[in-house]
């Protein structure tokens, strides 16, 4: 599934620190999208783009402010990630979503991770 991830806080060196461990996370794969980890409102027009991007954008608090439009004007196929308050808000039907993500895993490895997840949460 290529969706747009777009980070997002108050704390501009949180956005950036951010982006950075979700990154990292993906290892032993590479992020094969675009990667913007701080977004700038000249290059917003970045966030048309048709496929997969990965990127941050401080949230200044304005009304105007690059933040401001992009939760008014959610890109189709694209996933916030608010930093500030934990939340992760999706265009679309979240739970489609995310039944369409887990069935892209095979099967051994899924089992896997649910082991793992499970064993970090107790």
């Amino acid at each position: 599934l290529e969706r747009k991830v777009i980070v997002m806080s108050t704390h501009p060196s949180l956005v950036l620190d951010g982006c950075e461990l979700l990154r990292s996370l993906l290892f032993p794969f590479e992020l094969c999208a675009p990667y913007v980890p701080r977004l700038t409102q000249p290059f917003m027009s970045c966030l048309d783009f048709p496929g997969a991007i990965f990127v941050g954008i401080h949230d200044d608090g304005c009304d105007d402010g690059l933040a401001a439009i992009v939760k008014k004007n959610l890109p189709e196929d694209s996933a916030i990630v608010d930093l500030d308050t934990g939340e992760i808000e999706c265009s679309g039907d979240t739970y489609e979503i995310l039944k369409q993500c887990w069935k892209i895993i095979p099967s051994d490895p899924r089992s896997n991770l649910v082991s793992e997840i499970e064993s970090l949460c107790h």
